[in-house]
């Protein structure tokens, strides 16, 4: 986002708009400022998940095998319908 705001902005003064210009900094500021706000959230929560021992790692029944506390992302299976393709146009009967 930073990057975009930062292009059309040296391209806005390249052509002399200053009130285009004048926007685009006011945007930069507010997504520097939303991009501050994300990282004290993943501060805070890389902070919690610590304090409650969620970032260690246990070793099961000393075989080597480490497995992470928490809950485990399950993958659908195989067989499950793939993603909406979006609507489908009707074919010829």
């Amino acid at each position: 986002m930073l990057f975009h705001i930062e292009l059309w902005s040296r391209e806005a003064t390249r052509q002399n708009r200053t009130q285009i210009v004048e926007l685009l900094d006011v945007e930069r500021v507010k997504a520097k400022a939303a991009m501050e706000r994300a990282h004290e959230d993943l501060e805070a929560l890389k902070w919690r998940s610590e304090a409650f021992g969620e970032g260690k790692e246990e070793v099961a029944s000393g075989d080597g095998w480490s497995f992470r506390r928490g809950p485990l992302l399950l993958l659908p299976p195989g067989g499950a319908r793939p993603h909406s393709l979006g609507p489908r146009r009707p074919g010829r009967r």
